[in-house]
């Protein structure tokens, strides 16, 4: 049988000749396509609106805040986070935008829209965005707009937002904590009258000039316990002002939070706060007695138990 396809045979290939004549006879239809579409992208370019970016930096100090009142345990990167979030809030918002107005060229903002729908707080947080440089505590606060004006001055006014509310809430920190530090000294100068007017009176009623061994004992143990009763007492104003502070915050924030109040107060919180006022008022009474020693199993037990509550 022969055989129909000869190994000699040339296979037929497309040469590059073969291409050229394509486009060649085709040359006014492949012209006409790249003209429309240039031309498209030439007239789109044209009429769109360009876009400005401004950028605003702003260096977040470590604040040291009081101890007493408003100070909560957090890191670096959650500080920032929190900044971050901040600037985009609503409160930060309004304070930029009342700069905004206070602007010469406040006019010529695309901002001052007049129209009744037009939102500038949605405005300026649709077109604001944050994040922090690496390994830094700086942050860059960007803002787009079709106008350059608008972008620089709107940029500077939410940096300068977030460092009026940093500012305000450090003075109302400051504020609270000296005048709750001036509330606590002068209790503590009259409890320490009182006590002195006491043991000078005890000692005029029982004709006592020295006092014997046990009872400087007992004394200093009562002074240790009343101290270790102040500090917890406290512990318990400061968190109580600080829990009111953070309650009107929120409150203030968003309106679902007004419940928080209704869950504080429940009847198990109240169970829980009478139980570690009796378990300490315990503890101070058995401390005292000679029989029972700081590391009474009793007393040991106790103090866990308080703990436990807290």
């Amino acid at each position: 049988m022969e055989n129909q396809y000869p190994e000699n045979q040339e296979e037929q290939e497309i040469k590059l000749s073969d291409y050229i004549a394509i486009a060649l006879r085709y040359k006014w239809l492949i012209i006409s396509i790249f003209l429309i579409v240039f031309a498209s992208a030439t007239i789109y370019t044209s009429k769109s609106p360009r876009i400005y970016r401004a950028t605003s930096m702003i260096l977040l100090e470590d604040i040291i805040s009081s101890e007493f009142i408003f100070s909560t345990p957090s890191n670096k990167n959650s500080s920032i986070n929190n900044n971050i979030e901040i600037v985009k809030s609503i409160p930060v918002l309004k304070i930029a935008y009342l700069i905004l107005q206070r602007d010469k060229s406040y006019k010529l903002f695309p901002i001052s829209n007049k129209d009744k729908d037009f939102n500038p707080l949605g405005y300026l947080k649709a077109r604001i965005s944050v994040d922090s440089k690496r390994e830094t505590d700086i942050l860059n606060i960007k803002f787009d707009s079709i106008s350059r004006i608008e972008a620089k001055a709107a940029a500077n006014a939410v940096a300068n937002a977030l460092k009026q509310r940093n500012t305000e809430y450090a003075r109302i920190e400051f504020t609270n904590a000296r005048e709750f530090l001036a509330d606590q000294l002068e209790e503590a100068e009259l409890r320490l009258r009182s006590s002195e007017e006491d043991l000078r009176l005890y000692k005029i009623d029982n004709g006592i000039s020295i006092l014997s061994e046990e009872t400087t004992k007992l004394i200093e143990q009562s002074s240790d316990l009343g101290a270790e009763l102040s500090s917890a007492e406290t512990e318990l104003e400061v968190v109580n002002k600080h829990l009111n502070y953070l309650k009107g915050e929120l409150t203030k924030q968003d309106s679902i939070l007004l419940d928080v109040n209704s869950i504080l107060t429940s009847p198990l919180i109240e169970q829980l706060r009478a139980e570690i006022v009796a378990n300490q008022a315990r503890y101070v009474k058995l401390i005292t007695k000679p029989e029972y020693s700081a590391n009474h199993p009793e007393l040991l037990s106790l103090n866990q138990e308080i703990e436990s509550g807290k």
